[in-house]
């Protein structure tokens, strides 16, 4: 895919998450700089816990609604700097970012 530009928002940023139920059991992870890595990030301020059917369509499919819909019925919940999840939240997929994420849905799937 190339050079990606980051948005400045996601300079520095860093999130850990706990990716629950997922095909191959539960997973820790943690999203910095626009990527996703193994393991959690000492230098994170914030936990996202979330079902993996519902990180896969809030992140991979990009569908603010049901991200939203998952955090008010508390299927995602935050320790730490609520923030973060807004400034992640706010970003808005730039053309190359947008490319990338669809050519990575077609790679992907959820777990049927």
């Amino acid at each position: 895919m190339g050079t990606i530009k980051l948005p400045e928002k996601l300079v520095g940023f860093i999130l850990n998450m706990n990716v629950t139920g997922g095909p191959e059991g539960d997973k820790k992870i943690h999203f910095t700089e626009g990527r996703f890595v193994k393991g959690h990030h000492n230098a994170a301020t914030t936990m996202l816990t979330l079902p993996y059917e519902l990180c896969y369509k809030a992140l991979l499919q990009n569908d603010t609604k049901v991200a939203m819909k998952g955090f008010l019925i508390r299927k995602i919940r935050v320790k730490g700097d609520m923030t973060k999840m807004l400034t992640l939240a706010s970003i808005k997929s730039e053309r190359n970012l947008e490319s990338l994420r669809l050519k990575t849905l077609e790679m992907t799937g959820p777990v049927a």
